[in-house]
C-alpha cells in the first residue's frame, strides 16, 4: 500500500519497480540539509524546464500545429523542431520535479532521462528516452515475445531469412505498436511507434553492409564529425516520428510532412529580406518568444551536454555560501520574468 501511495512516482513515471523502493521503506529516513537541499535544486530545474522552456516552446508549436494548413516550409520545420523539445523538456522537467520530491524525504527514485537527444542511433535513443518504460517494455514485452517465438521455429532459417532476424522483428514491431497503443488508440500513435520499430529494424538489418561501405570509405567511426553526423541522423529520425505524435489527426501529420520542404527557396529568400523576415516569426507565436528561446534553448543545450564531465548540483557546493546564494536569486529571477504562468499546461504525459 506504501508503495503505492508514493506519490512522487504516480502518474507518468518514473514507472518505478518495487525492487528498488521497498528496501528504502525499511531504512530510517533523518533530516539532511544537503540532500533537502539538492532535492528542491532538482525540483527548482524541473519547473525551470517545464515553465520556461516547454512553454514557451509550447505557444508556438500550438499556433502552427493547431492550423497545419495555414503554413509550409520553415514554419512547419521549426515548430517540428521545437516540439521535439518541448515534449522532452516537459516530461523530463516532470521527471525531476518526481526526483527531487522524493530526495527531499530521502528516497532515491530511478532516472528517467540520460541526454537523449545525444543518442547516435535509435537503439541508443531508446536506452535513454523514459528509461523505465524503455525497461519495463524489455522485460514484459519484447524478451517474452522473442523467447517465446524463437521456441516454436524449428528451422535456421525461413523465406531465406534468419531465425533471429525474424524474432527480432517480429518482437520488436509488435512491442513498439503496443508502445504506441499504450500513448493512445489513434491511429497517430500506432505510426509513431511502429515508426520507431522500423526504425531499429533497419539499424540491425543494415549493420554489416554500413560496416563495410564505411571501412570502404575509411570512415573513423570515432571522429566527433561521425559522431556528430549520427547524432543529427538520429534526432532527425525521432523529430520525424514525433509529427505523428503531435498532429491532431493523420491527415494534419500528413500535410506537415508533404508540406515540411516545399517553399524553402521562397522563405530564405523572404527572410534575407527584413521586412518579410517578421512573419515567420509571428507564425510562431511572437518575436519576444522566438528572441528568448534562441537565447535559452542554447545555454541549456550546453548545460546538458557537459553533465557528463561535471554535476551542477555537486559544483554548487564548492561554492560559498554567499555566491551560491546570488546564483540561486539570479535563478529565481530568471524564472519569474521569463515563466510562462498566465497560460501554464498540465504536463504532456498527463494524457496517457
Amino acid at each position: 500500500m506504501l508503495y503505492q501511495m508514493m506519490y512522487p512516482r504516480l502518474i507518468a513515471g518514473p514507472i518505478e519497480r518495487p525492487q528498488n523502493l521497498l528496501p528504502q521503506f525499511a531504512l530510517a529516513h533523518k533530516f539532511d540539509f544537503s540532500r533537502f537541499a539538492a532535492g528542491l535544486q532538482l525540483i527548482a530545474w524541473g519547473f525551470f524546464k517545464k515553465l520556461v522552456i516547454a512553454d514557451r516552446l509550447a505557444q508556438m508549436v500550438n499556433n502552427v500545429y493547431d492550423f497545419p494548413a495555414n503554413f509550409e516550409g520553415i514554419s512547419l520545420v521549426l515548430a517540428t523542431v521545437f516540439y521535439s523539445f518541448q515534449v522532452y523538456l516537459d516530461f523530463s522537467g516532470y521527471t525531476d520535479i518526481a526526483l527531487g520530491t522524493a530526495e527531499v524525504m530521502g528516497f532515491k527514485l530511478t532516472a528517467n532521462f540520460n541526454r537523449p537527444y545525444l543518442s547516435k542511433s535509435v537503439a541508443e535513443f531508446w536506452q535513454r528516452w523514459h528509461i523505465t518504460l524503455s525497461g519495463w517494455l524489455r522485460d514484459y514485452l519484447y524478451l517474452p515475445l522473442a523467447y517465446s517465438t524463437s521456441r516454436k521455429l524449428r528451422e535456421e532459417r525461413y523465406y531465406g531469412i534468419r531465425v533471429d532476424y525474424l524474432v527480432y522483428i517480429y518482437a520488436t514491431l509488435v512491442t513498439f505498436l503496443i508502445c504506441g497503443l499504450w500513448h493512445g488508440s489513434g491511429w497517430n500513435f500506432v505510426i509513431w511507434g511502429c515508426l520507431h520499430g522500423v526504425f531499429l529494424i533497419v539499424a540491425v538489418i543494415t549493420n554489416k553492409p554500413k560496416s563495410r561501405l564505411y571501412k570502404k570509405m575509411g570512415v573513423n567511426k570515432k571522429s566527433r564529425t561521425f559522431n556528430a553526423f549520427q547524432i543529427l541522423v538520429t534526432f532527425s529520425l525521432v523529430t520525424l516520428a514525433w509529427v505523428f505524435f503531435r498532429a491532431s489527426s493523420f491527415g494534419d501529420a500528413m500535410y506537415i510532412l508533404r508540406h515540411m520542404f516545399t517553399g524553402i527557396p521562397s522563405n530564405v529568400r523572404d527572410i534575407l529580406h527584413h521586412p518579410s523576415m517578421m512573419k515567420y516569426i509571428v507564425a510562431l507565436d511572437s518575436p519576444r518568444n522566438f528572441i528568448i528561446v534562441l537565447i535559452i534553448l542554447p545555454v541549456y543545450l550546453f548545460i546538458e551536454t557537459r553533465q557528463k564531465s561535471w554535476d551542477i548540483r555537486e559544483l554548487l557546493k564548492q561554492i560559498p555560501v554567499g555566491k551560491r546564494y546570488l546564483i540561486y536569486y539570479f535563478f529565481i529571477l530568471t524564472f519569474i520574468f521569463f515563466g510562462v504562468f498566465e497560460s501554464a499546461r498540465q504536463f504532456i504525459y498527463f494524457q496517457f
